[in-house]
């Protein structure tokens, strides 16, 4: 198979919003310049991720979703997968494999 004829499809699986960003970013960043397709899966909500006593849980979530899209729009990552689980409380399963 040449080249030109690879399949060239990346995966990131991440546990909260914002990690593939400061994880992969820049790889992302480089490889979806050169053509690949590039896929971010953020397992939790992200519900947790602020210490604003103001911030509602729901708030937060929604907040972190659009944040972790719209870098993953910055960056040319071809889809952004949100699994919404419980942020902090993942347990090591068959289920969550």
């Amino acid at each position: 198979m040449s080249n030109d004829a690879q399949i060239r499809v990346a995966l990131v699986i991440a546990a909260h919003p914002d990690d593939p960003d400061f994880r992969v970013g820049g790889t992302a960043a480089l490889y979806t310049r050169d053509g690949w397709e590039f896929h971010y899966i953020v397992v939790t909500n992200g519900a947790k991720g602020s210490s604003d006593r103001e911030m509602t849980r729901d708030r937060l979530i929604a907040l972190r979703e659009v944040e972790q899209q719209a870098c993953a729009d910055v960056l040319s990552v071809t889809s952004c997968t949100f699994l919404g689980g419980e942020d902090g409380e993942l347990d090591y399963s068959r289920e969550m494999l």
